[in-house]
């Protein structure tokens, strides 16, 4: 791994999610890793889902980070561009918020 988001010290880090919060990659598998259980438990009892294009803030518990930002991005299909780009827009948008 050539450089580790959960070992930032900083005031916040992004989270790229699902709906339903339970995306399992490598980036998100080493956060939730990290934060140790505390996470899971907020995401399960405070914060239960982060719709597409939305954002989902819970603290960063064991990080060095203070926060975490949880965003849920489109599913792309090239039918449905406009709203794949549109959603994606206010995942960005929301971060920066």
């Amino acid at each position: 791994m050539a450089g580790d988001i959960a070992s930032l010290q900083v005031d916040a880090i992004v989270n790229a999610t699902n709906e339903s919060m339970s995306d399992s990659n490598p980036v998100s598998d080493r956060i939730f890793q990290r934060a140790g259980p505390g996470l899971k438990e907020e995401i399960a009892f405070d914060v239960k889902e982060c719709k597409t294009g939305e954002v989902r803030v819970t603290q960063g518990h064991a990080l060095p980070a203070r926060y975490i930002i949880h965003t849920a991005g489109p599913k792309y299909n090239i039918k449905y561009q406009s709203a794949s780009e549109n959603a994606l827009h206010m995942c960005y948008r929301f971060v920066l918020l």
